[in-house]
This record gives C-alpha cells, structure tokens and sequence, in this order.
C-alpha cells in the first residue's frame, strides 16, 4: 500500500552503509542496523512507502534502498578522487564541456563512473545520462512539489483511513506528513524515469565515496530504463496491484544494488577505507525512519535488502542474463521474492481474489475510497504487529491471493478483506493469527458464531469466515452491516 514508492526511483543513504559495511555481495562482513539500512537514494519510480496495501509507483520521488547506510544522501563535501585512483581502467568516457567548452574534473569523474557501471552491468549507454546535485533542502521542495502533482489528498487520507483501520498506523498519525519527513530524511540520490533525470543529494555539489557509490546505483537505474523501459515497467499496475508492483520494484532496485555491490567489490581497498570514513563522518539523521511504524519502515526497505537475494538468487553466481529476462518476465508477487524458488524453480503464480461491490449492500451514504492487495509481505508485517515474528511469517507463508476494500461514510469505515491461502491448513493457521493479531489490539475475545467468529470492541465489530482454503473478514462499525458486508463478499 507504498504509494509513495513508486514515485521515483531512490537510494536510502541508510541503505549505503549497509552495503558498504555488509550484505550478501559485499567485501566486509557485518550487518549495518536497521536504521542504517533505511536512508534512501531516490529513484523516479518510487513513491511513498507502502502501508498494510502495497501502493503502486506515481511519478514522485520514491525512496530507493540499497544495502549500504545513509552516508550518500548528503555528502560530506569531498571530492572524488582522480578517476586512476579508485578504479581500474576502463573504456574512454565521453566528457561533456560546460557552458565555456571545457570539460571539468568532476564531470570526467562521473563519466568514468558510467562507463564502469556499464560495464559491470552489461547494459550499454544509449544515450547521454543527465545528472545534477540538489541540497537536502531542494529536495524538500521537489518531494512536496511531486506529492502535490502526483498523490493526491484523497488518496493519501483514503490511504491513512486503510492503516488506521488495521491497526498498522497509530490514529494520531499524518501519512503525507510522515512520507515528506521520511524520504526528505532518507533520500540520498534518485533517478526519475518519466523526465530521465538523475540527482545525487549534496550540499557541496561534490561526491565522496558514499555519493560515488549512490551514483552508481543511479546510474544503474537510467542504463535500465534505456534497456526496458521502468516507467512503463511501475506503471503496469498502478492502483490496481500493489503487491506485484512491489515486486516488480524488487526486481528494479535488487539489481542496481547488486551492480553497485559489485562496483564496492572491484576497488581497490583504500576505497573501502574511505566509505568507512564518509561513514563515520556523516551526520544524517535517521530518526524519522527508525520511529516509522514496521508497516511504512518495512515496506520501504524490501525493495532493497529482498531484491538483492532475489537478483542474487537469479543470477547464481554468473553474469546478468537471468535478471535481464527477468523485466521480460516480471515477478507478480512479493511472495516470489520472499521465496525465490516460486519464481526460478517451480513458479506460482497468485490466485485473483474479486471482491463485488458493497454499494448497493451497505446503502446510501456509502462510497468505495480503496481497494487493492496486501500480499505475502505486508499480511506478514501485519500479523507481526501483535504476535511472535515466526508465528506471523509462517502464517503468511501459505498465502497465494487476497483483496480487500475500505468504505467510507462521513467518519465510518468499514473494511472487508478476502484472502485465499495454499491449503485448508494455511487458511487455518491464518485465521488463527488473524484473531490474535484483533484480540490484542482489541483488547477484547472473538467467540464462535455457527460459522463465524466474532469481536465486538469499542465501537467496531470484526468478523472472521473460515470456508476451506479461503478466510474471509469483515471490520465495520456496527454487528448488522459486519455481518451483511461479510456474507456479501462470502458468497
């Protein structure tokens, strides 16, 4: 339910220490921490973090996260070293003269970059890449800018109804204000695909070796989309499956967080010493993203730490080829890349769950504001929110489909949710997380009707309908229309 992610394509600055200090592909061990691993580098694909609903990709600045830590995001003014002593030499970069005709030493540096980048991703450069710097404080202003044009007020605040209703945000909670803070914290470089522009955050329009390091994840981004086309790519599904644009995200930023790992793994070590200095020198806050709840924090970060063991995994040790097919073959869910194996070995492929339309069944007065999907990924940080973390992801590991839909009338919501699950037994040990996950937040016990299981709480009344392999769930703010919503979507 990450509207905001598919905005534009990001680099979390967290998200650059990790690779620089750790991560699957990279020279050092160690895993940064999570809020090391938050700080984003933009990307034009991304837009605000998913919530409970994964949210298709609008063109806004969307955070994009890599295994490494924040440090790119605002660099510490240092300039990149002359290209022989960080890189081994590579094909002649085509330098770009300035307004005067000359060609200056920053730009010769950035062409090198592009031009190992290729390299090392086996995707040519079609065409020159663009690229600029933007204070922290201009990307303030774009970010607000893009919010403004490309997320609506209406679906933000339809968006922040959805969370509050599953317990996913706190009620005093601002999403649009929470999504600005986040990414104006967390962005450290970003490409946007709709206008082909790519900004790396600086506030002395120089790299050090954190922003050489973001640079190359964005380079990565723009020699993607001159090779398959990423905004027809996030657009796919825009607003009808978030799940599977979540995926798709994966896909995008596994992959320039794999090549830009590499890049780490092909300089020499006095480069590393100088990203572990960059580092410990950075003063990047990262307190908007470690107070995020799990659903936006989470959601944000997936596309960065899961794409990369998905890209990993397709690639086995070789060269691109397998995650080149990949953007010919998109990946539908974000359960086949929680488990690679249902995209690479034996694909499965989610069930569609419809939902009909509760207009006519609720009455007048009723409007549908949402719907969409959870999928794998976020049923499983719900469940977490309440319950043990390997009961959650067991529970979530059978799902195979859902939909669910919000309703509004005034200050009422009324939220109905369909899911399909593997086996009788998954949908069992669903339902049963389902129930604790509503008991706790509650505070109050679920008792058995013939069919159903029901809680009544402080002005909201939840159903659960358990039939075979499919469970059904009903949040409303009074027992007659739970029950009508329920059996209308159960039928």
């Amino acid at each position: 339910m990450n509207r905001s992610l598919s905005l534009l394509l990001i680099l979390l600055a967290l998200l650059l220490s990790a690779c620089s200090t750790g991560g699957s592909g990279s020279p050092t061990s160690g895993q940064a921490s999570p809020s090391a691993q938050a700080r984003v580098e933009t990307d034009a694909t991304a837009e605000p973090t998913p919530s409970p609903v994964a949210q298709e990709p609008t063109e806004t600045l969307e955070p994009d996260v890599t295994p490494t830590e924040e440090s790119a995001a605002e660099t510490d003014g240092t300039e990149v070293v002359a290209p022989e002593e960080t890189a081994t030499a590579g094909p002649e970069p085509t330098r770009r003269p300035d307004s005067t005709g000359a060609t200056s030493e920053q730009d010769v540096v950035l062409d090198r970059l592009a031009e190992e980048t290729s390299e090392l991703r086996g995707l040519p450069i079609k065409k020159e890449i663009q690229e600029d710097y933007l204070t922290r404080e201009q990307l303030r202003e774009r970010l607000a800018e893009d919010f403004r044009k490309d997320y609506p007020v209406a679906e933000s605040d339809a968006e922040e109804r959805l969370l509050k209703a599953f317990g996913l945000v706190s009620r005093n909670t601002d999403l649009r204000q929470l999504y600005l803070d986040l990414y104006g914290e967390q962005v450290a470089g970003f490409y946007d695909p709709k206008t082909d522009e790519m900004y790396v955050i600086s506030s002395g329009r120089k790299l050090n070796a954190l922003g050489e390091l973001t640079y190359v994840h964005e380079v990565t981004h723009a020699l993607q989309d001159q090779a398959f086309d990423l905004h027809e790519l996030t657009e796919r599904y825009k607003n009808q499956n978030d799940d599977a644009t979540l995926a798709t995200l994966a896909l995008i930023e596994g992959d320039a967080t794999v090549a830009q790992i590499d890049y780490l793994r092909s300089q020499p070590i006095e480069f590393q010493q100088r990203i572990v200095e960059a580092i410990q020198e950075d003063q990047t806050s990262t307190a908007k993203f470690d107070e995020a709840p799990p659903i936006i924090r989470e959601t944000f970060i997936f596309p960065y730490q899961e794409g990369e063991i998905f890209v990993t995994r397709l690639r086995d040790g070789g060269d691109f080829d397998a995650v080149d097919r990949a953007y010919k073959d998109l990946p539908t869910s974000t359960e086949q890349i929680l488990h690679p194996e249902k995209y690479v070995e034996n694909r499965d492929e989610p069930t569609e769950v419809e939902l009909p339309d509760l207009g006519p069944v609720l009455g007048a007065g009723w409007k549908k504001l949402e719907e969409n999907l959870f999928g794998e990924l976020q049923t499983r940080i719900l469940l977490e929110g309440e319950g043990e973390v390997e009961q959650a992801r067991d529970a979530a590991e059978g799902w195979d489909g859902d939909r669910y839909a919000l309703y509004g009338n005034g200050n009422r919501d009324i939220v109905v949710w369909q899911s399909v699950w593997d086996s009788e037994q998954d949908a069992e040990e669903f339902a049963s997380a389902l129930r604790e996950y509503d008991e706790a937040r509650f505070n109050a016990s679920y008792s058995e009707q013939d069919d159903t299981l029901a809680l009544a709480g402080a002005n909201q009344v939840a159903l659960i309908r358990q039939e075979g392999e499919r469970v059904s769930y009903t949040l409303a703010p009074d027992g007659a229309l739970a029950e009508q919503a329920l059996d209308a979507i159960s039928r």
